[in-house]
């Protein structure tokens, strides 16, 4: 794709801060920050790892979400075919956004720039959802709290107060109680924030390849069921987007050394991924428990990706769980025995791994538009 001249860069990014700009750009929390920054501070040293006061304001401020949301958009292009990277240098801007309004999407300016805003209120939503479950059946792993004693907090309070932060977050204000865990129990729940915030990106990088680059070509191609267009627009991003995520995790994998070491990495990988994504959906159905015009029912988006990318039995699974047909889910057995993803997981690895069928791909699209795909499958 041939470079753009300055002026052409210049507009992408005044785009961009032009859509970013309407947005409002103070993010407030009812927190003790003073109170949060000095155990930060005091805990970082007693772990032997000590931070700069400053860096640690500018994360109380926001700022950290926002550069949360510039890293994963550049590290998930690194990972995508050089098409997409080609045309994302060229035409697409990122934003991450402090601000109350709940807001992923992408922009197009009519002459073609883009810009994918993420505003930090989903993923506050998501940082204070997250640590709520994970303590709501053992309260001793909390360390800090901004409205109680940590020693008073009971399952019951847990639960109020994460039904508080559902109530201020559907009503456009993503504040509330803020909890701080222990060291090791932090480590293990940023494992999990880690693969959902990125998933947040990677849906918009999918929204921006499928519906933009490729024209809605592929959305075209599912099934009825999908639902209306812009259902199926969002169960594509979903797969374009976890492909993404999936193919960063690859890139992280430590070199092969002993294949039972290597197969139980493998397996407890996959584990904490399927979970991470379930986890994430179920979160987004605290606010949005139903389907919307624009938007499919979480749960039924998480079963899609379960079948999508690890087959019918998996989406099964998970369905039987939360209709209460089976206690608990348990995907140890299912892994073992064995994935079986569908024709548009493959689909959508393989375009994100064949450059030059995705360039290809895009050509179609241009000529001959959304229905490229039926004209060329006969379908």
């Amino acid at each position: 794709m041939p470079a753009e001249s300055e002026s052409d860069f210049e507009a992408a990014d005044a785009f961009a801060d032009r859509i970013a700009a309407q947005f409002a750009p103070v993010l407030i929390d009812d927190t003790d920050s003073m109170g949060v920054r000095d155990l930060m501070l005091a805990r970082h040293a007693r772990y032997g790892v000590p931070v700069d006061p400053t860096r640690l304001d500018q994360v109380n401020r926001g700022d950290g979400l926002v550069e949360l949301v510039h890293g994963f958009y550049a590290d998930l292009l690194a990972h995508a075919p050089k098409a997409l990277q080609e045309f994302c240098a060229d035409h697409v801007r990122v934003r991450g956004v402090p601000s109350f309004a709940i807001e992923g999407a992408v922009y197009f300016s009519g002459d073609g720039n883009y810009v994918v805003i993420v505003t930090t209120s989903l993923m506050t939503f998501l940082n204070k959802i997250k640590k709520f479950i994970f303590v709501e059946r053992d309260p001793s792993v909390i360390e800090y709290c901004n409205r109680y004693p940590a020693e008073a907090l009971t399952p019951e309070l847990l639960r109020a107060m994460r039904d508080e932060i559902v109530t201020n977050f559907r009503e456009g204000e993503p504040r509330g109680p803020l909890l701080m865990l222990n060291y090791d129990r932090a480590a293990v729940v940023n494992v999990m924030l880690n693969i959902q915030e990125t998933f947040i990106v990677a849906h918009e990088i999918g929204h921006l390849l499928s519906d933009f680059m490729l024209k809605g070509t592929l959305a075209k191609g599912l099934h009825e069921s999908f639902g209306s267009d812009v259902h199926r627009s969002e169960y594509l991003a979903d797969m374009f987007g976890f492909a993404l995520v999936i193919k960063r995790s690859i890139a992280d994998l430590p070199p092969p050394s002993d294949p039972e070491l290597d197969r139980q990495i493998a397996i407890a990988t996959e584990k904490n991924r399927i979970s991470s994504i379930c986890e994430f959906f179920e979160i987004l159905e605290l606010a949005f428990p139903e389907a919307t015009p624009s938007h499919p029912a979480p749960v039924d988006r998480a079963a899609n990706i379960l079948a999508t990318f690890y087959g019918e039995h998996f989406g099964a699974h998970y369905n039987a769980v939360r209709a209460g047909e089976i206690a608990h889910f348990s995907w140890a057995p299912l892994l073992a025995e064995g994935l079986r993803p569908s024709f548009m997981a493959k689909l959508c690895m393989d375009m994100l791994a064949n450059d030059q069928g995705f360039r290809q791909l895009i050509a179609l699209a241009e000529t001959q538009g959304p229905d490229a795909l039926r004209i060329r499958t006969g379908r």
